[in-house]
């Protein structure tokens, strides 16, 4: 036999594949780069409201009410002439910041309270029943009651829907900790002698960046709903604030008269909600190798 026969044919299984680059791993999660598009696109809007607004959010026209969108206000005006593409583009500003510091307060928190539940043998069952107690209240209920009692101001609205959340991340940032606290590096580096903060950080820490990621995307989702809901019942941010929750508020009483003061807003927290549902859910499936093991097998 010669040996040219014994060559492996060019395409057969038995080539080495070229590595896969970025582009096609993100080709498999159409709903990162989608998401990735609708918040980037919001981002975009709220870091250049100052230049994208036409008129001041609180500028006051009474001449100019209820107009429909037209050149000079492109989204229309409310009951009070403001134009709502300004304020719609500032309430983003604040959607934003609450949605960032409430999602980032609330990892925190619920990863401190996630990491004592799950591996101190002295505070975890304590801490945990803490944890269940709070998640016992309904969020928006929670809120409501933290609210009531702090004042409606951006601070404590933050506040109150950290406290909201963090028993969350710290339910799901537990599970995380049970379950790589049994796994063979970590016992191999409390055999070793590795202190329990020592394993925490080097060990467990490392490998719960993916779902806190994954967590960290939904809070933001979730508190962008929570302050529109608080600030749409009154209880949230002050009235004349330029929040989306506020603006829908103001214009519930006319939405046979003037529809678009409700309608726009409300679209702009469910292009934002979708976007970060869509980003957390894919990002769950990217970080995951057997979900991302799954989903190759399928295409396949």
């Amino acid at each position: 036999m010669s040996p040219a026969s014994n060559a492996i044919p060019f395409g057969s299984a038995a080539m080495p594949r070229p590595r896969r680059t970025l582009w096609h791993h993100l080709s498999g999660h159409p709903g990162l780069l989608v998401g990735s598009a609708l918040v980037g696109f919001v981002v975009l809007l709220g870091v250049l409201a100052p230049v994208l607004a036409t008129h001041p959010p609180q500028q006051v026209g009474m001449q100019s009410r209820f107009l429909p969108p037209q050149p000079g206000h492109w989204l229309g005006t409310d009951h009070l002439g403001r134009d709502i593409w300004s304020r719609i583009v500032y309430g983003g500003q604040l959607s934003l910041f609450v949605g960032v510091f409430v999602a980032t307060a609330g990892c925190a928190a619920g990863t401190a309270l996630g990491l004592i539940g799950g591996y101190s043998k002295r505070y975890g069952e304590i801490t945990m029943r803490i944890i269940d107690g709070l998640m016992a209240f309904p969020g928006v209920v929670l809120g409501l009651a933290l609210i009531a009692v702090l004042g409606a101001r951006l601070s404590n609205v933050v506040f109150a829907l950290s406290v909201v959340y963090a028993p969350r991340i710290a339910r799901v940032m537990h599970a995380v900790v049970l379950e790589l606290k049994e796994r063979e590096y970590t016992t191999a580096a409390t055999a070793l002698g590795a202190t329990g903060t020592r394993v925490l950080a080097r060990h467990v820490l490392p490998n719960a960046v993916g779902p806190l990621t994954v967590e960290f995307s939904f809070s933001f989702a979730a508190a962008v709903v929570s302050e529109a809901s608080l600030s749409f019942l009154g209880v949230g941010l002050p009235p004349g604030t330029p929040s989306w929750g506020v603006v829908l508020s103001e214009g519930r009483n006319y939405m046979l008269r003037a529809p678009w003061i409700t309608l726009l807003p409300g679209l702009a927290i469910f292009l934002t909600v979708m976007g970060l549902n869509l980003l957390g859910d894919s990002m769950r499936d990217f970080l995951d190798p057997r979900l991302s093991g799954a989903g190759q097998m399928r295409r396949e």
